[in-house]
């Protein structure tokens, strides 16, 4: 490991305590959102499981959803992983018919990985009821507050996205 990584590191882990002074208002926060992490983590993992996947794949399933088309390369990046790796990940979830390859329409030498319709039935089976619940939960609150907690979700997901990007400097 480099020094520059070493350093970064040590420096990212002397800041995980807290000082005794922080405000019981954001001891909850933190607290509320490593179980809103964890829970993310374990859920993903249970419906992995229950399709004969990683909680990677279902995470770049997810990401693929959400964005569209992406090439091998953008996927890995936005997972995280490397091309290796995400080649067996796009082989495990075209084993189960989840995505496939497609010519890319723009350069045909090229390829994007595409959602199959099956994936949308395969989630929705696994997560419909869970999103149902999620759904309701979010409509038990105003606009109002449901922009003050996205506002907050969006900052914290950023700021992880920038930690994880400098851990793998």
């Amino acid at each position: 490991m480099s020094n520059k990584k070493r350093d970064r590191r040590a420096r990212y882990a002397a800041g995980m305590p807290l000082l005794p002074d922080t405000r019981s208002g954001v001891l909850r926060a933190m607290a509320a959102g490593r179980l809103n992490s964890r829970a993310a983590v374990l859920l993903h993992s249970a419906m992995a499981e229950q399709i004969g996947l990683y909680a990677t794949d279902t995470k770049a399933l997810d990401l693929l959803m959400e964005q569209g088309p992406l090439s091998p390369s953008e996927l890995a990046r936005a997972v995280g992983l490397t091309t290796a790796s995400t080649t067996a990940l796009i082989d495990r979830l075209e084993a189960r018919d989840l995505v496939e390859r497609q010519p890319d329409p723009d350069d045909r030498r090229r390829v994007r990985v595409v959602v199959r319709p099956t994936a949308l039935e395969t989630v929705g089976h696994h997560l419909g009821p869970f999103l149902a619940e999620l759904q309701a939960l979010c409509e038990s609150y105003s606009d109002d507050e449901l922009a003050v907690v996205t506002r907050f979700m969006d900052a914290a997901a950023e700021l992880a996205m920038a930690h994880a990007r400098a851990l793998r400097e």
